[in-house]
């Protein structure tokens, strides 16, 4: 059998299973194939094995098994091997040069030098398109793609990684393009270019061959559930995935891992085990793995700030050991952060330390994460199920709760600390009887005078009272269920406390699509339905936009065609918004619109 062919199409799996056959056997390989069964149980995770078989003369088997002990956050061994590699290595062989390269570069990928691995892997990546093999120019494109990915110019680093993928398709090598197509499926939905359910999809088809990607894949769906505000799906994925990365015996893989299930249990409630397992993370991990160490830090540092804040009205001297904490950590991710300069590590330095930083491209990600108060990116993350972005409007102890106005036609819903969102089926009479019973436990005497105004009859009032709690059940989705009568006192209100607001800002300042929002503004803007919220927000975008005068004008039959509704009901949605002083009438007749207010 000839192993280096074997090897080179990535039947890894199926050298070491003839390799063990023939110990049992009793049979010697060839000295010129063993190798290549040390690469490929290197590539399985079994690193120590590889080393007992203490044969690494070919460039290319000694790249993997280097590579296998950096994955495994083995640096000092891995150095030790780099060393006697270049010393063996010849300035005249391109192909170990090639190899030299590829192991430099690995390297300082995996300690967070990004900038120096770009640099290694252009050279390898050269090299290979001048002198080497389609091997070579596999290897050399995929590495180079994910350090153009983790230096924020994504679209480059796709495409190196697209074109290394096809270069694996045509030699055949089903673990590089296994391993590729996972790559490229995770980045793509890790910036928001494409949604996760393809992930699923490769996952299927790594679980049986390759543990490494498979953990990947499933970290990232860990990601996703958590994003999307579906927390306890994200903590089962996660013993989904635990055994996988057991196997493969990779440091990072477990530390990534649990930052996310971290992050889980911290949006649930439960800080103090979500620190508790990125400490045990942080333990395990070298002080050399920066990039991963920064999310580590980060999400402990984001975590002590939410208890910092909601221990804020206690004594002085109960507040200041995490203030100090809080600052030691600070620095420690900032100088991490800067050492790292990575796509994450330099949004981390954005939004959490103030610092100007340039990033290198702007993705569907990073306009999310910095445009919370644009209507437009707010309803493309509703559309994307990414709830998750607006966590920060709750507050930390309300498991319960409810964000209305977010975006037209939807309401954020958090029940048991998990996140939905649901239709708006709220009228203005149901959002009104919503916040009344949301503050306090009302009587039919009471929800009638505060929502109708009407003084109580039994006998005239009552269906109306019936029917107006079922909608507003149906209405409050998930928590419907906790709108409950109290044959005691006689009063409908919540069995447990739930929180109502609007979409609003701590800063009365702050701007949202060009609309101040302030408490006045609040009640006003629980008159409006969703029609009308859509019609505002593209009023308001075409202003913004400078788009010509004839773009900034509605008119009823605008409405009618959008939303298929009568002439009576467009109308009266123009007059309400023009009554509240939104919108001006502009024309007579047929010609009659609408424009916004100056």
């Amino acid at each position: 059998m000839n192993l280096r062919d074997q090897f080179l199409r990535g039947e890894y799996g199926q050298i070491v299973q003839e390799f063990e056959r023939l110990n049992v056997d009793g049979t010697k390989l060839k000295k010129r194939e063993l190798p290549w069964v040390a690469a490929s149980l290197a590539l399985m995770g079994r690193v120590s094995d590889a080393f007992e078989l203490g044969e690494r003369s070919d460039p290319v088997a000694r790249f993997y098994v280097i590579t296998a002990l950096i994955r495994s956050s083995d640096y000092q061994r891995a150095r030790r091997e780099i060393g006697e590699f270049l010393k063996a290595s010849s300035d005249r062989d391109p192909v170990w040069r090639f190899y030299v390269f590829q192991c430099l570069g690995f390297h300082a990928f995996f300690e967070g030098r990004f900038k120096k691995s770009l640099y290694w892997s252009q050279r390898a990546w050269s090299l290979a398109i001048k002198e080497m093999g389609l091997h070579e120019r596999v290897l050399s494109a995929d590495l180079r793609g994910h350090c153009l990915i983790q230096m924020g110019d994504v679209e480059a680093g796709l495409e190196s990684l697209e074109s290394a993928l096809e270069v694996a398709k045509r030699f055949g090598n089903q673990s590089h393009v296994r391993a590729l197509r996972a790559a490229i499926a995770i980045a793509e939905v890790q910036n928001g270019y494409r949604r996760d359910g393809s992930l699923r999809e490769l996952l299927e088809d790594s679980l049986q061959s390759d543990s490494y990607t498979a953990a990947n894949v499933l970290i990232e769906l860990v990601r996703q559930a958590n994003l999307r505000g579906h927390y306890r799906e994200a903590i089962k994925i996660v013993s989904e995935t635990r055994p996988l990365i057991k196997r493969v015996r990779h440091k990072r893989q477990a530390a990534s891992l649990a930052v996310r299930e971290a992050y889980s249990h911290f949006r649930l409630g439960d800080s103090k085990r979500a620190i508790s397992i990125l400490d045990s993370a942080e333990v395990k991990l070298d002080s050399r793995d920066r990039a991963v160490l920064v999310e580590v830090k980060g999400l402990k540092l984001q975590i002590l700030r939410a208890q910092a804040g909601a221990s804020a009205k206690e004594s002085e001297g109960r507040r200041r050991p995490i203030e100090k904490q809080i600052a030691k950590l600070q620095s420690e991710v900032s100088l991490l952060a800067h050492e790292v300069r990575n796509h994450r590590s330099l949004s981390f330095l954005r939004r959490f330390s103030g610092d100007v930083i340039e990033s290198p491209a702007a993705t569907p990600i990073d306009r999310w994460i910095q445009g919370s108060t644009d209507y437009h990116i707010r309803k493309e993350l509703f559309d994307r199920g990414y709830l998750d972005f607006f966590n920060s409007l709750f507050e930390s102890d309300q498991p319960d709760a409810l964000l209305l106005a977010v975006v037209a036609g939807k309401v954020l819903v958090r029940t048991r600390s998990e996140l939905s969102a649901i239709e708006d089926g709220f009228s203005s009479n149901l959002r009104r009887g919503l916040l009344i019973l949301a503050s306090d436990r009302r009587t039919k005497e009471e929800i009638l005078r505060l929502v109708w105004g009407y003084g109580y009859d039994p006998t005239r009032h009552d269906n109306l009272i019936y029917t107006f709690i079922r909608r507003l059940r149906v209405a409050l989705g998930p928590l419907g269920s906790l709108l409950t009568f109290s044959a005691d006192d006689g009063t409908y209100g919540f069995s447990r406390p739930v929180s109502v607001k609007v979409l609003d800002y701590e800063d009365e300042s702050v701007v949202v699509d060009d609309l101040p929002i302030t408490p006045s503004f609040e009640k006003e803007l629980l008159k409006w339905n969703p029609r009308q919220l859509e019609i505002l927000a593209k009023l308001r975008s075409s202003r913004r936009d400078g788009q010509p005068l004839t773009s900034q004008i509605v008119k009823p039959k605008d409405l009618i065609e959008a939303y298929q509704v009568s002439r009576i009901t467009a109308g009266r949605d123009l007059a309400e918004l023009t009554d509240g002083g939104i919108l001006i009438r502009v024309g007579r007749g047929r010609g009659t619109g609408y424009i916004l207010k100056s």
